[in-house]
Formats: structure tokens, sequence, C-alpha cells
């Protein structure tokens, strides 16, 4: 599926000039936000077999709440040093979000040295193992946010976790229930 400015469009619809990126998005965003452990706080990035197994499943089953399966998605991977995971990725939003922006002072820097690529698709387990888990393991020096239209929620994997951003506060409040064991 091709990326067009009407996607773009949609997004900023929905997040203002907020770039797509987990920092900026929280801190715009903390009271639709919950966050998601991928095994609990004394486990920072998953290592072991059993880490990884765990991490994998919680993800995957919140993901496919959130975003929904088989649901359109826009990823959006702002990097720094041009390291992507695989893709069709097209450069877009470069010089388009970070303007007009005002975050915190050290998102705001890292956004003006920072490219921002898109793919759009429509998710699948394929899809959480090729873009998700390498930010999960920390494999990866770049910022994911996968979003939904449908939903209108955002999901930012990195090590250790990810980020959600909801549509609205009662959305928020619905899935921190649903993941309550997930989200301590």
């Amino acid at each position: 599926m091709r990326f067009d400015d009407s996607s773009l469009n949609l997004f900023s619809q929905s997040f203002g000039a907020v770039p797509p990126m987990g920092p900026a998005l929280v801190a715009s965003f903390t009271t639709r936000t919950w966050r998601l452990y991928s095994g609990g706080p004394a486990v920072r990035v998953p290592v072991t077999p059993t880490e990884v197994s765990e991490a994998r499943h919680r993800h995957s089953t919140a993901i496919m709440a959130v975003v929904g399966a088989e649901a359109e998605y826009f990823a959006f991977v702002t990097s720094w040093s041009g390291t992507l995971p695989a893709g069709i990725w097209t450069p877009a939003w470069n010089a388009i979000v970070p303007r007009g922006w005002e975050g915190e002072g050290w998102v705001q820097e890292l956004m003006e040295r920072a490219t921002i690529y898109v793919e759009r698709g429509r998710l699948r387990g394929s899809t959480i193992e090729r873009l998700c888990m390498p930010m999960v393991l920390d494999m990866i020096d770049a910022r994911l946010a996968i979003w939904s239209p449908a939903t209108g929620a955002v999901y930012c994997p990195y090590d250790g976790g990810a980020d959600i951003v909801m549509r609205s506060e009662s959305d928020t409040l619905d899935a921190q229930k649903l993941f309550a064991e997930w989200c301590v």
C-alpha cells in the first residue's frame, strides 16, 4: 500500500503537529497513554528465551487488541542513523511535522536531526515480528510508532515495553483494565 498526503492529514487530524514518535506523543497526550511492560518491571529488555517468549506474547496480544488484527496501519520509524527494520519505507515528514511542534527540549532536538520513514500495510503476526520485536529487544537505534486510523490508537514499542496512546481517556481506562497485569 502506498503512503500519501491524505494519510498525513488523517494523522494530523488526530494529533495535530505532534510527530509520530512515542516520547512526543506521550508527553502531549498523558491522559490517553498507558504503558505495557514486556515482562514485568524487573525485566527491562527481554534476554532469556522465556522472557523473549513472554514479551512476544504480550506485544502481539496488546497490539492486536488496540490496533486490530488485519487493520490498516501506518508504521512510522524515526531514525537518526538510517537503521531501519526490514520493510518498504518511504521518507516522510522530516520537513513537515517537527515545525510548529513545541515539546520537551530533548525530544525537539532529536526531531530536528531525525528522518521519519513510513510504511503502510495490514497488521498481521509477521508485521509484529518484523517491526515490533527488534524495538522490544533493543536491536535497532530508532523509534517506532504504529498507528491505526480505524481505532485511533498508536502503539510505540521500545526496549522493554510499549507506550500506547489511545483515542480517548475512556479507551485508555478500558485498555488498562483489560491488560492490568501487564501494566504494573
